[in-house]
């Protein structure tokens, strides 16, 4: 596969920012203790924290001596966080759309900047999370159901054995994958009829005809998909939030990354398993700091 110049920066920007990131980790956890640390927050409480295997906040990155807390899957939030202040956007007053949501707080994109005062739309297919999530972020809009492109409604398979209600997804092909992978330990265990809403559409309707200021993508199998049918004539969120590995392989998505590239992103920040991607106008007036 030929990949071009600004894709080649692309990847080698998001290698950087893995290297950076788990020398940010290594950093916080020689944060000192003392009278000046800033306390953990507290873990919410049981009926704030609907899953049973919550682990709470955990340190990440430091700044100064004052350690940060995150809750994504691995320390996504800070990395955006941080690039919010660089581009002078508040996170106190982002607005944000997670699609695939999942739990409230566990491994969540934006409970982060849900806690700083940030407020957005959850989609959740599944109703039992769909439940969580309204349940613990009051703030937020939950829908449950599916994006989607023509169709009204679609099967949605939702996965059995270890780990898998992190695992549901609209992708039959996926879903039956999941078996051969794991010698059966994860299965369909049930099918249900969902609704499905454009992505679009979801945007037209609750965030005043404008685009969020975050979307974070995570539906197993089908992010490149809905990303496609997002309409960036009408709408171009600040940053993306993508699950860019490619688990067969672990390299990376290069289709995922040459399309946002092509839209007028950049990658400012990744993990092993996602990459942020910020729009380059922004980066181009951003303040200097």
């Amino acid at each position: 596969m030929i990949v071009d110049n600004k894709v080649m920066v692309c990847l080698l920007t998001g290698v950087v920012g893995l290297v950076a990131g788990s020398a940010a980790t290594y950093l916080s956890l020689q944060a000192p203790v003392g009278p000046d640390a800033q306390a953990e927050p507290s873990a919410p409480s049981a009926s704030q924290s609907p899953s049973s295997n919550q682990q709470g906040p955990k340190p990440f990155v430091r700044s100064g001596n004052y350690p940060q807390f995150s809750y994504a899957q691995q320390g996504e939030d800070l990395i955006l966080d941080s690039l919010l202040w660089h581009l002078g956007i508040s996170a106190e007053k982002m607005t944000y759309l997670d699609i695939g949501a999942w739990d409230p707080i566990q491994s969540n994109n934006t409970f982060y900047f849900y806690r700083l005062g940030g407020h957005g739309v959850l989609v959740e297919p599944n109703p039992a999370f769909a439940k969580k999530l309204t349940e613990a972020r009051p703030r937020d809009k939950v829908l449950n159901l599916g994006v989607g492109l023509d169709a009204e409604s679609a099967p949605y398979y939702i996965i059995g054995g270890p780990g898998g209600d992190q695992l549901n997804t609209f992708d039959k092909e996926a879903a039956d994958g999941y078996s051969a992978k794991t010698n059966g330990k994860n299965f369909i265990e049930t099918t249900l009829s969902m609704p499905l809403v454009n992505i679009n559409r979801i945007i037209a309707e609750n965030f005043d005809g404008k685009a969020p200021t975050y979307v974070s993508i995570d539906v197993e199998g089908l992010d490149f998909t809905i990303l496609q049918s997002l309409d960036f004539a009408k709408y171009k969120p600040a940053v993306f939030c993508m699950e860019t590995v490619d688990f067969s392989s672990r390299g990376q998505r290069t289709q995922l990354i040459e399309f946002l590239v092509s839209k007028g992103y950049t990658v400012r920040g990744a993990s092993f398993v996602n990459s942020i991607f910020v729009r380059n106008d922004l980066l181009a007036g951003a303040p200097a700091r």
